[in-house]
C-alpha cells in the first residue's frame, strides 16, 4: 500500500489516495487501484513531479505533492495546526465550600 497526496494544478485541490490491489479499491475511503487511470498514471513518479492522467473527461494535470510517509507528516502538521493547545487567561479553580 502506497499513500499519495496530489495536487490538481488546474483547481489546485488536495487529494490523498491510498493506491491498492484492483480487489481493496474504494473511492469513497479514497483507496484507488493501481490498475485505474489515476494508478497507473502514478507509476514511477516521484515527489514533485507532474503527472498527466487520462480521465474519461480529457486530461488532468496532478503534482506530486507528498508520498508515503510525507503524507503522515503532512497530515501531522495540519492537526497540529488546528489543534494546537488552546492558551487559555489564568484562572483560579474555586471549589464550594
Amino acid at each position: 500500500l502506497s499513500k499519495v497526496k496530489l495536487k490538481n494544478t488546474n483547481n489546485g485541490m488536495e487529494v490523498e489516495y491510498t493506491i491498492v490491489p484492483e480487489t481493496e479499491a474504494d473511492l469513497k475511503a479514497k483507496k484507488i487501484s493501481v490498475e485505474s487511470p489515476i494508478g497507473k498514471g502514478l507509476l514511477g513518479k516521484k515527489l514533485g513531479e507532474l503527472a498527466e492522467i487520462q480521465v474519461p473527461n480529457g486530461t488532468v494535470k496532478f503534482e506530486i505533492v507528498a508520498i508515503g510517509r510525507e503524507c503522515q507528516a503532512s497530515l501531522q502538521r495540519l492537526l497540529m495546526a488546528i489543534f494546537r493547545p488552546i492558551k487559555w487567561p489564568n484562572q483560579h479553580l474555586v471549589m464550594p465550600s
